[in-house]
């Protein structure tokens, strides 16, 4: 093969990668979420002040992983800011868009990895081709693929773990095992209700080829290496928040910012339709009824006659 063939083949290969990047160029992101929160925490962590980095169990590695990255990209992306904004960059523009690279870079992998994930089954390449299409186009990553937020981060590497669980059903090696469940654990700490999606996962392969004594047993390892990577991962946060006892780890994990008890998995369930499609302001009315909101009551018969 050519070198001057590498390009066209590439984006035949992956066509729906060249959609995202098209997609990427023309529009912007309508919500960025919680975007600014995590940048001014990394920004004040790094002047000095006090500044917990494992404020939220839903996002636990989230700021970490952007004050890394900005100390590592700063002087790049300084450069960068400084040419776009005509010297005018400032450290929130800095460290937001170290989050961004991030996410962005991670949302590529996880296009390429989920081709790599669909043509392990017997699709035609056409199918193939659709289904990453649809996955391009969804407002999962039209929106949250260039905002600072760690929801596309964490599904990227959900189905790069995925991919590695059952990639190889007839001879799975230490070499599957490991990334697979590092990477599946390391999802749930980006967004932690991807934890819903690890008995799927770490059983996909009984599930998908078989309950045989090779696959069940495959997946047991899986799940051994995933709930090492997990406890691995949580236990500088522990040791960091001094979460010693089971009340105090319990008002961390279960208490996430902006919550109330028993809101969790109803928000979970009117959450999972703004995944894929945008919803305008019936997200405003979902809010307004699953906290039961004085000033603006809205009643179930008023969140039927939305779009939902």
């Amino acid at each position: 093969m050519r070198s001057s063939d590498l390009p066209k083949n590439f984006f035949i290969r992956y066509f729906a990668l060249g959609a995202f990047l098209i997609v990427a160029v023309l529009t912007r992101p309508y919500n960025y979420a919680d975007s600014y929160e995590y940048a001014h925490t990394i920004m004040d962590w790094e002047a000095g002040q006090s500044a917990p980095l494992f404020v939220q169990s839903s996002h636990t590695i989230w700021r970490p992983i952007g004050m890394a990255v900005h100390h590592a990209l700063i002087w790049p992306i300084s450069k960068f800011l400084d040419f776009c904004m005509s010297g005018k960059s400032s450290a929130f523009a800095e460290v937001s868009a170290s989050l961004i690279v991030v996410v962005s870079l991670l949302t590529i992998i996880g296009i390429i990895y989920l081709y790599s994930l669909l043509r392990l089954f017997p699709l035609s390449e056409w199918t193939v081709h659709a289904t990453v299409l649809l996955y391009v186009i969804s407002q999962c990553v039209v929106n949250y693929s260039r905002t600072g937020t760690s929801y596309m981060a964490g599904l990227s590497v959900l189905i790069m773990g995925l991919f590695y669980a059952i990639r190889n059903p007839e001879h799975s090696t230490f070499r599957d095992f490991l990334p697979g469940g590092i990477l599946l654990a390391v999802s749930t700490f980006l967004w932690l209700p991807y934890i819903l999606a690890l008995p799927a996962a770490i059983f996909a392969q009984p599930l998908l080829y078989g309950w045989q004594r090779k696959n069940v047993t495959a997946s047991v390892q899986l799940g051994i290496f995933c709930g090492i990577a997990a406890s691995l991962l949580l236990l500088p946060v522990v040791w960091h928040l001094h979460l010693f006892s089971f009340g105090a780890f319990s008002k961390w994990a279960f208490g996430p910012a902006g919550s109330r008890p028993g809101v969790g998995p109803m928000r979970t369930f009117f959450g999972l339709p703004k995944s894929l499609l945008f919803l305008g302001r019936d997200g405003l009315y979902v809010k307004r009824f699953l906290y039961h909101d004085p000033l603006n009551p809205v009643s179930i018969s008023k969140l039927a006659s939305l779009g939902l």
